[in-house]
């Protein structure tokens, strides 16, 4: 069993230098770091928006989004409802599902977050095992990867997808979908 455990890395790791070397987007992981990669610049003519010139670079875009989602899970983590909610944008329809249970706008994420939070546990600690971004413009991006939700000592690892856009304010969720399980965002 071991060994095949074994061989199992060495090909994901030869696999991994094979997409590396050859240039094509790429992401690792490690089960004890947070592994995070941004893909190549889109390709495609972003549309103007000239309050927002000039346009950051991607390494830039990836960092300010690295910092979004750790702001975001220091947030959760702490129980800040109303800092969770900075994070979603105001302007533009919201739509959060967790698990299999879709919220659409903020009064709806706000009250399930609310009730969450006053459960045992609270809304837990959230971590990231890791993440990549992808850059569709220079006002839009998708971040996606896999969290670890910490609730009354028991952890869930959930696989995330966020549409962010960036606004003066800095980059906000416009849809966030977490892949946890029902034992993990359930309300009781």
């Amino acid at each position: 069993m071991m060994g095949a455990m074994n061989i199992s890395r060495s090909l994901a790791t030869a696999s991994l230098s094979l997409l590396i070397l050859t240039g094509l987007p790429s992401c690792a992981t490690a089960q004890d770091e947070i592994i995070r990669t941004a893909r190549d610049a889109p390709q495609l003519e972003a549309r103007e928006q000239v309050s927002l010139n000039p346009t950051p670079s991607t390494a830039v875009i990836f960092d300010q989004i690295s910092d979004t989602l750790d702001a975001a899970a220091a947030a959760w983590s702490g129980g800040d409802v109303d800092a969770i909610m900075g994070f979603y944008t105001e302007d533009q329809p919201l739509l959060v599902m967790l698990g299999d249970e879709p919220f659409k706008g903020p009064e709806p994420v706000r009250d399930w977050l609310t009730t969450r939070q006053a459960t045992t546990g609270g809304l837990g600690t959230m971590n990231y095992e890791w993440f990549e971004t992808l850059q569709l413009d220079d006002y839009t991006a998708i971040a996606s990867g896999r969290m670890i939700l910490t609730i009354n000592g028991q952890h869930h690892r959930a696989l995330f997808t966020r549409l962010l856009r960036r606004s003066t304010d800095g980059w906000q969720i416009l849809h966030d979908q977490i892949a946890l399980p029902p034992s993990a965002y359930a309300v009781p």
